[in-house]
C-alpha cells in the first residue's frame, strides 16, 4: 500500500499510525462483548481507509485538492471527496477492495465505517472499526486526513455504539468504556514501537 502512494504529499507515517490504532482498538471493541475467533476485525480495522491509498495513487491531485479544500472550509472531508472526484475515499476503497476479490467483511467495513448502520453484512465489526475510528481521531492518534473535531466521548452516540451495545446493561457498557479508555491511553507508546 504504501508503493501505491508514490510522493503524493500527506503525513503518510501518521495515517499508518491511525490506522494500526484502529485496528487495535477494533480487536478491544468486539473482545469487550464476544471472544474474537480470527484476524478479520483487525484487518477491517487496519484497512477501512484503504480508500485514501487508491485516491492518492490513482488521483494525486484530486486528493491534494481535497484535503486543501478540507482543510480550508472545516467542510465533512467526505462531502469535499464527492464534490472533486464524484466519490468519496470509502466507497473507492470498497471498489478497491472488491475488484481485488478481497473478503466482504473488509468491502463492507471500507465502504460502510462512517456509516455501519447501512451495512447488510459483517454489521458489527463495521460498527466495531466506526467506534475505533473516532477513538483514535479524539485522542489524537496518527493522523486520518479527518480534521473534524470530535467531542469528548463522542464515539459514544455513533450509530456503532448503539449497534454494539444498545442490548447490553448499563453495567456492561459502563465496562467496556472503561476498557476502551484504557487501551486508548496505552495505545501511544505501543505505536511509537511499531511506526
Amino acid at each position: 500500500f504504501q508503493r501505491m502512494v508514490g510522493d503524493t504529499p500527506f503525513p503518510w507515517r501518521e495515517f499508518w499510525q491511525h490506522c494500526i490504532a484502529t485496528a487495535i482498538l477494533t480487536r478491544e471493541v468486539i473482545g469487550s462483548f464476544q471472544s474474537v475467533s480470527d484476524e478479520s476485525d483487525y484487518v477491517a480495522g487496519l484497512t477501512h481507509d484503504v480508500g485514501k491509498i487508491v485516491m492518492a495513487s490513482a488521483f494525486p491531485n484530486e486528493f491534494a485538492e481535497a484535503h486543501r479544500q478540507h482543510r480550508e472550509s472545516k467542510r465533512e472531508l467526505r462531502l469535499v471527496e464527492r464534490e472533486i472526484l464524484g466519490v468519496d475515499h470509502a466507497e473507492l476503497g470498497a471498489m478497491y477492495l472488491q475488484q481485488h476479490n478481497l473478503p466482504e467483511v473488509l468491502i463492507q467495513t471500507a465502504r460502510y465505517h462512517h456509516e455501519p448502520e447501512r451495512a447488510s453484512h459483517h454489521s458489527q465489526i463495521v460498527a466495531a472499526v466506526q467506534i475505533a475510528d473516532m477513538l483514535s481521531r479524539q485522542a489524537g492518534i496518527g493522523v486520518s486526513g479527518n480534521l473534524e473535531v470530535l467531542q469528548e466521548d463522542q464515539w459514544m452516540t455513533v450509530p456503532g455504539w448503539d449497534i454494539l451495545f444498545s442490548r447490553q446493561a448499563e453495567a456492561e457498557r459502563n465496562i467496556a468504556c472503561a476498557g476502551l479508555k484504557r487501551s486508548l491511553e496505552r495505545l501511544p507508546t505501543i505505536l511509537e514501537g511499531l511506526v
